[in-house]
């Protein structure tokens, strides 16, 4: 964006920051001919490598002698003692030997934290004050360290100092700190302005940069600590979150009065505590602004930045006869619809999950995966006592009756939990209610608008056996699956997949069956493969229908499968399922990492 701007566009250009987080890797990315800005912000300190390497020290206990080394190498490996290296290297020497000295004495017995911690800010501020380097980190320490310092004065005439703990203490510090900033001598005479938003009133530029504009940072949540209640602000007219919005919303909208192009910028994905959701305020532009003045011209644009190829590092392993006879045998065992999709989305993850069943790292009970089972299992127990037969208005009231009996008999069935339900426990379990109560809601209406359901199973186990020839050579290939449940409805056959989470109607639907495309529709799949299972058993209802139902919106009941393209579905999906097998079985393939999948649990970068 800057680096084709002349001297006359740049004097009327502003980069706006919403968080001061984002000057310094702003100021490393500026073209080269600009490296001297108007800057008309502070650097905050509480984001430095000086507070990390200070949480750092918090954590410094260990139980055994090689974790006292890792944490030893961790102090060693921080980025500022590596920059500390580099300034003075004789000079570093001393003061790493005294941070060694630090962890062996906090592991030694010693409680006496504190006195160890001025012994450590002693050391650094001779360092500091000794160095001759004015980078970023160096003028942040030296700040931090004189606040820092005088907090540890004022606590070391205090009584008791020494028996705090050191997650008081490294509180107390940070709180010495807070609002501090590193403010920066910039050249006013300079084209190119960075500023805050709030720094922005009363200015005018004819072309505005305004970075990271989440909702989650404008206007952000705009918590305020504060004793008075919000019922009590508002009695009396006193400034609170909603007069703070309005500010916000003030200084944007009076940054674009006097622009002619404005370069609104967001990032669309989740990250950390992150939503990854533009600003409400580009919403209010694109759907209300635009629609009243006709001269604002909208221009969306997406730009994807991905890691060179060298810094991703591929995984692969070779089909060695070994290799071959591990993924027969799983064959043999039996194919499910979720390792062929594990398969297709990662097949060394699928190799040592499915075929080698490597013990998976130990998981929270109520997890994602945790909670879904046990809302499936809840459902089961409600629904299994009344197979083959009408299910009327009378039996979903007894229904909804067991549910509360049904819901905490699954709870106290995880390990460790008794009869008290509360903190996070309280919360899943009231969720869960709250799905399956919705879901027996949905069904009432809909047995109401004269739905005839005749529930046929409940967790149903298919399986079924086919002679391929694969590769040149006949193979007995096992395919089985468990589906949710198997119901009548309206004289046709639905296999039914309850989901705890969204699922995207695209995610069913498909124009095309190859191996490429079915590799990003795993609920396609899985229900493909129901229906394929399900032909047997009940070859007496004729077609069946794959059907999911997400308990987030049980009213929603468009989630089938559907192919939209040309051909048989039947015999393009299975001639794709025969060579699919036919590729986990040949030594040309091997078994590859897949870096873009998000849920790795036995890979490594």
């Amino acid at each position: 964006m800057l680096a084709n701007l002349n001297p006359d566009e740049l004097k009327n250009t502003a980069i706006v920051l919403t968080d001061e987080k984002f000057l310094i890797p702003l100021l490393t990315r500026l073209p080269e001919r600009l490296s001297a800005p108007n800057i008309t912000m502070g650097i905050g300190l509480l984001d430095s490598l000086f507070i990390n390497f200070i949480d750092l020290l918090e954590g410094l206990r260990a139980s055994n002698t090689e974790a006292i080394e890792k944490k030893e190498r961790e102090i060693e490996n921080h980025p500022l003692m590596r920059k500390f290296n580099a300034m003075d290297a004789d000079a570093y020497i001393g003061l790493k030997s005294h941070f060694f000295e630090f962890v062996q004495a906090s592991n030694q017995g010693d409680e006496n934290y504190f006195n160890h911690l001025k012994n450590i800010f002693r050391e650094l501020t001779r360092f500091i004050q000794s160095a001759e380097s004015n980078s970023f980190e160096v003028l942040q320490s030296r700040i931090l360290l004189t606040e820092m310092s005088r907090c540890i004065n004022r606590l070391d005439k205090m009584e008791n100092t020494a028996e705090l703990n050191q997650k008081v203490l490294n509180g107390l510090l940070k709180r010495s700190i807070a609002g501090k900033q590193l403010n920066l001598l910039s050249e006013p005479t300079e084209n190119l302005q960075i500023l805050g938003l709030l720094e922005t009133r009363a200015l005018g530029f004819d072309r505005i940069i305004l970075c990271s504009a989440n909702e989650d940072i404008i206007p952000g949540s705009q918590r305020s600590d504060s004793f008075f209640p919000f019922e009590i602000k508002t009695h009396h007219k006193l400034p609170g979150r909603r007069e703070k919005e309005c500010v916000f919303a003030y200084h944007f909208y009076r940054l674009l009065h006097d622009s002619k192009k404005v370069d609104i910028i967001h990032y669309n994905e989740s990250e950390g505590m992150r939503s990854g959701e533009k600003s409400r305020y580009i919403h209010q532009i694109e759907y209300q602004l635009s629609r009243i003045n006709p001269n604002i011209g909208l221009h969306l644009k997406t730009h994807q930045k991905k890691l060179p190829a060298a810094h991703v590092k591929e995984q692969v392993l070779e089909k060695t006869p070994e290799v071959i006879e591990n993924i027969k045998a799983h064959l043999r065992r039996g194919i499910s619809p979720s390792s062929l999709n594990r398969y297709l989305e990662d097949s060394l993850e699928w190799y040592y999950g499915n075929v080698l069943k490597l013990e998976e790292p130990e998981r929270d009970p109520l997890d994602s995966a945790g909670f879904g089972t046990i809302v499936h299992e809840v459902l089961e127990t409600l629904y299994k006592n009344r197979l083959n037969k009408t299910i009327t208005l009378k039996e979903m009231d007894a229904i909804e009756g067991e549910l509360e009996g049904a819901l905490r008999e699954a709870f106290e069935k995880i390990e460790g939990i008794n009869s008290d339900l509360k903190g996070v426990l309280a919360i899943n379990y009231e969720l869960a209610k709250k799905m399956v109560t919705n879901y027996l809601g949905a069904e009432k209406k809909r047995i109401k608008e004269g739905d005839l359901v005749e529930v046929k199973g409940c967790e149903v186990a298919l399986e079924i056996e086919e002679n391929l020839s694969i590769n040149g050579a006949e193979m007995d290939i096992h395919f089985k699956g468990k589906i949710d449940r198997v119901e009548l409805r309206n004289g046709e056959l639905h296999l039914v997949d309850f989901k705890t989470g969204s699922v995207d109607v695209r995610e069913v639907k498909t124009t095309q069956i190859d191996r490429e495309k079915l590799a990003g529709k795993r609920y396609y799949n899985q229900l493909m493969l129901y229906k394929w299972l399900a032909k047997t058993k009940y070859s007496e209802y004729g077609d069946t229908q794959g059907q999911i139902i997400t308990l987030t919106a049980p009213h929603k009941r468009d989630l089938t499968s559907q192919y939209t393209g040309k051909g048989d579905e039947w015999e393009i999906f299975e001639e794709v399922m025969r060579e699919i097998i036919e590729e986990m079985l040949h030594t040309e393939f091997p078994l590859r990492r897949n870096p873009d999948f998000k849920y790795p649990m036995f890979e490594k970068n």
